[in-house]
Parts: C-alpha cells; structure tokens; sequence
C-alpha cells in the first residue's frame, strides 16, 4: 500500500469530477463514489488493485498477511490523499469525526477502445 497526496501532481483542486478527468476514457475505468460514517468498519478481499481518493475525512486500510508470521500493515489516508491498495485481505475503517467521502478508481482489465 501506498499514499501520496493529490497535492504532488499538479492538477485542479480534488473532486469527483476531476478525478473522472483524470481516469479517461470512461470506458476503461470504474469509478465508484462513496460515503462512510464515523466508525464504519468492513473487512473484504480485493482481487482487482485500486486507486482511492480520500476527498473528506479519514480512513484507515489494514492489510491482513495470509502468513500469520508475518505482520500486518496499515495505510491510514485523511482529506487529499491518495492511496494505491493492491491486491489482498483487508479492513476498512472510518476514522475521526465526520463523514468520510470517498472515490474508488479501478482499471477495468478487459478494455479496449471501440474501432469504427
């Protein structure tokens, strides 16, 4: 995992909009928004890397080794943040207190552009 901030490439301030900008054409990327309440806490298995763009608030990724020896390791992202969470087991949590905003960016691996 991964986290720089938005701020070290020299775009336009970050939004949804251009964070859209940004992964074009469309049609080679999902581009999912979402919204977390303080203290959310979900647990997943990402088969497909991602981009995430941390627009308000603040969140915390913790990666779980399937070596139980080994140890586990944590991305904690506030407002303006980008991470690059690969592949893997993890935990998502909401952190601080207020709405955490934000915006999931994967490569869709079958893309390719439409020849007419």
């Amino acid at each position: 995992m991964m986290r720089q901030s938005w701020s070290d490439v020299p775009r336009e301030p970050m939004s949804e909009d251009a964070i859209r900008r940004l992964h074009s054409p469309a049609e080679k990327y999902r581009i999912s928004p979402n919204k977390y309440e303080v203290g959310v806490n979900a647990s997943a298995d990402v088969s497909v890397g991602f981009m995430i763009y941390v627009l308000s608030g603040k969140c915390k990724y913790v990666s779980h080794s399937k070596d139980e020896e080994s140890n586990n390791s944590e991305l904690v992202l506030t407002a303006g943040d980008v991470g690059n969470i690969p592949p893997g087991r993890y935990t998502f949590q909401s952190l601080g207190d207020t709405l955490t905003q934000v915006v999931r960016v994967f490569k869709l691996p079958s893309y390719r552009p439409l020849h007419k």
